[in-house]
């Protein structure tokens, strides 16, 4: 990182970190499109209004996801940085986003390359602090071909009856990790189903909107034609402020290798055993990895809190709360505790906290900056 602009990053961060988190969708959808204004170069913005009834209530009012796409629109590199895939966890993403943008400028932008900002992606679930969208898909389980996929882990109905009927979910996760390996249990539990459409990792049985903003984004952009290296920011799972570069790329993929050549030992390849995360069904990267077989690569930075055992504890106390009732108000008291206990496992509001996660996004996306340059 460049001696003076680090000194600069690290000055903001300290001083001033804390200012770019915000825990309301309009919020951050307001200090997002009020950042945008600071980049003076060339820019094209769009917006993708949620569809459908629940868009037009009250508490969903301007729902949508915005992009941002900075430099020109001839660029053969172009840097993607996704926030919100999981809904709740787009308050983390998008302070980064801000920050990036605070900090950009047109002379450290490399030549022949843009950045396309995606904020958002998944804005009911913002809202409402979940993890989900309102039809409670995962959509980072909803990129399948539903006429292919397996419905559901064998093994995951005897696990989720055992969580259900426990007293102590927390302890459970616990015992339930222990029997069957972190690994396996985490690949059980949560790597995608799609039969309970309640219940936590739930794919859908049709695209959801962020689904349909991804693919009419790539088509908008023609990336299947560019250099593509994507970012998608999540939160939630591994230690405290630890930022895990998870590859979701096959081994021996061009896109792993490429990305290894960036960031080195960093990266941590599902599939190989090495991340907090395990493979998957239905990842938002197999859509960009479609076209990625001889260029570009997608990353998951992912940013952990309170470690696994709690994030799924969390996350099926909420997803049971919703099944058991329908909150018709933001300011409802009972759906506020459980937004209140997303909120914390997903965007602690802890200033040392904050300050790791700008920092480590920051690292990245200076990494990316000067790979292109050289």
């Amino acid at each position: 990182m460049h001696d003076a602009l680090a000194s600069s990053v690290g000055k903001t961060i300290l001083q001033q970190g804390e200012l770019f988190f915000y825990y309301d969708f309009t919020q951050c959808q307001q200090a997002f499109l009020k950042a945008c204004e600071y980049y003076s170069g060339d820019k094209t913005q769009e917006f993708y209004p949620l569809q459908g009834s629940l868009a037009s209530t009250d508490s969903n009012q301007n729902l949508g996801t915005n992009t941002v796409w900075l430099g020109p629109l001839d660029a053969k590199q172009v840097l993607v940085f996704i926030s919100g895939t999981h809904g709740v966890e787009g308050f983390c993403g998008s302070a980064i986003q801000q920050f990036f943008l605070s900090q950009l400028t047109e002379d450290l932008m490399p030549k022949d390359t843009a950045i396309l900002m995606i904020h958002s992606l998944n804005p009911w679930g913002m809202q409402w602090a979940r993890r989900c969208d309102a039809s409670g898909i995962d959509l980072n389980r909803n990129f399948v071909d539903y006429q292919h996929v397996e419905m559901l882990d064998p093994e995951y109905e005897g696990i989720l009856s055992t969580l259900m009927n426990s007293q102590d979910r927390y302890q459970e996760m616990q015992n339930q990790s222990e029997k069957w390996g972190q690994q396996s249990f985490d690949r059980i539990f949560s790597g995608g189903q799609y039969v309970h459409k309640w219940a936590p990792f739930f794919g859908g049985q049709s695209p959801a909107h962020g689904r349909n903003v991804i693919e009419a984004v790539i088509e908008r952009y023609d990336l299947p034609n560019r250099n593509t290296m994507v970012i998608d920011l999540h939160t939630g799972l591994g230690p405290w402020a630890f930022g895990e570069l998870i590859s979701d790329h096959p081994v021996n993929s061009h896109g792993n290798q490429q990305a290894k050549d960036i960031f080195g030992a960093a990266i941590a390849n599902a599939h190989e055993g090495a991340s907090f995360s395990v493979p998957k069904v239905g990842l938002l990267d197999y859509c960009f990895h479609d076209y990625m077989t001889e260029k570009g690569f997608f990353l998951t930075l992912e940013f952990g809190s309170y470690g696994s055992a709690a994030l799924f504890e969390v996350l099926l106390s909420d997803h049971v709360y919703w099944r058991d009732n329908q909150p018709y108000s933001l300011n409802e008291a009972g759906y506020q505790f459980y937004r209140e206990r997303m909120i914390e496992h997903f965007c602690p509001k802890d200033s040392i906290w904050q300050q790791a996660v700008l920092f480590k996004a920051w690292q990245v996306f200076d990494r990316l900056i000067l790979s292109i340059k050289s």
